[in-house]
């Protein structure tokens, strides 16, 4: 499906990279990510069962990950992202893939208990102002009469690997 970028008006940037990509009639639909770049991958890695897949997803944990996102954030604000190779490429591109089907199917995810503490029992304020983590990173202050509490830890990392 063409997402529809009038979405994210006022937004900026959005950018969009796509597994797929179409010509301008919706015609002629091949990979995003080139053979030469596959190639590439495969001859780093040195891994040559490697697939387009596992790279898109390799670049999907990349791109969603909270170190690459705050160490190139004036970067991508005016360029393209740069993907660096990870030497951790294979779990990367596993939480590359649980991120990518969590985005995908999260309607059918199972809801997490979490508790929601207010100050003000009747007509709770669900405005969002300026949200911050508790010091022990379990909760989220939505704003100065709601706080989300009861989130697990590993809720805030995309998996085990750190970038650098």
């Amino acid at each position: 499906m063409i997402p529809d970028l009038n979405l994210f008006a006022g937004a900026s940037p959005i950018q969009c990279f796509p597994l797929y990509i179409f010509d301008d009639d919706g015609k002629n639909k091949r990979e995003n990510i080139t053979d030469w770049a596959l190639e590439k991958f495969c001859d780093y890695y040195r891994d040559y069962s490697l697939t387009k897949f596992d790279i898109f997803h390799y670049v999907y944990a990349v791109l969603h990950h909270p170190v690459y996102i705050r160490k190139y954030a004036a970067n991508l604000r005016q360029q393209l992202p740069r993907i660096p190779l990870i030497k951790d490429f294979y779990d990367l591109a596993l939480s590359g893939a649980n991120l990518a089907r969590l985005h995908l199917f999260f309607e059918g995810q199972e809801e997490y208990p979490l508790k929601k503490n207010y100050k003000f029992e009747e007509n709770p304020d669900w405005q969002i102002e300026k949200m911050s983590f508790t010091k022990d990173r379990r909760g989220i202050y939505i704003n100065d009469n709601l706080l989300i509490a009861n989130i697990p830890l590993k809720a805030s990392a995309i998996g085990p690997v750190i970038l650098r």
